[in-house]
């Protein structure tokens, strides 16, 4: 950077996640990886040589830190609300990875925390960086395709790359499914429809085992309809994602967990579409 010091950020929650985003934020220049922890403090010492970073087994330890001015949470969901406001009354920023918290009641109370001691907190909703989702809103509020009617969420994700013991599995820690992973694309249809949304029922299944592996609700925005449906219940070679928005004059696709590509179909020239969607992306 020029002319301003990058600022310090320490990450806690050392999984492969977490790893994924320590790769991230030291491509940015804007910032550095200062510290690190994790319960397993081998793997946070392994994940911070990387970076000639320090490295902490707790959250606590690593705020005693000074260089750590941003703390990064990729903690499990139940540990996000205690941490967020740990690191706020320490006086630091935060940037939490989704959710926020595990209950209302705990998410007012970083809310309330943040405010108090003046520091920043954002969470990872990481379809609103996505140039595929940012089409699709900016179609429905430009009204190129008339009013948006229906949307689709068929998620069919890979659980099976998570062993059996694994955090996710267990509600209280992940919220179950809806919490831990859904709340992307609550969010993401928020973001399009420019609506509230609203629950009007829901199922879920499980495996032999108890765990619940499939979730699906029908839900409205608006006066938009919805349908989400997650199921992790395939292997990273076969999961797939699909996202369909049904528009008075046309339809929207969107391929991928994370959108690769953005199909429009509508019957009239692609020039009036183009001015929606995000240069260098667009193909007739």
């Amino acid at each position: 950077m020029t002319g301003m010091e990058a600022v310090g950020v320490g990450l806690v929650g050392a999984g492969a996640y977490g790893v994924f985003c320590l790769d991230a934020f030291h491509d940015m220049p804007e910032v550095q990886v200062v510290a690190v922890a994790d319960v397993d403090r081998a793997r946070a010492e392994a994940a911070a040589a990387k970076y000639q970073a320090a490295a902490y087994a707790s959250l606590e330890d690593m705020l005693d830190n000074p260089r750590v001015e941003i703390v990064a949470l990729n903690t499990p969901p139940f540990l996000h609300a205690p941490q967020a406001v740990a690191a706020a009354r320490a006086g630091r920023h935060i940037f939490a990875e989704k959710p926020l918290a595990m209950t209302l009641d705990e998410a007012r109370q970083v809310l309330e925390t943040v405010e108090q001691q003046g520091v920043r907190l954002t969470i990872d909703y990481v379809m609103r960086r996505n140039p595929f989702w940012e089409a699709a809103a900016n179609l429905r509020r430009d009204g190129v395709l008339g009013r948006l009617l229906h949307m689709d969420l068929i998620n069919h994700a890979a659980g099976l790359n998570l062993p059996p013991d694994h955090w996710f599995w267990d509600v209280s820690k992940s919220g179950g499914i809806w919490v831990e992973h859904g709340v992307h694309f609550f969010d993401a249809f928020a973001w399009v429809s420019g609506e509230r949304g609203e629950i009007a029922g829901a199922q879920a299944l499980a495996r032999n085992d108890g765990a619940i592996d499939r979730v699906e609700a029908i839900a409205r925005f608006g006066e938009a309809a919805a349908h989400f449906y997650h199921g992790f219940t395939h292997s990273g070679k076969t999961e797939q994602t699909t996202v369909k928005l049904a528009f008075e004059r046309g339809y929207v696709t969107l391929r991928e967990w994370v959108p690769t590509s953005i199909e429009i179909y509508a019957p009239f020239e692609p020039t009036a579409r183009r001015a929606s969607c995000p240069g260098g992306f667009f193909r007739t």
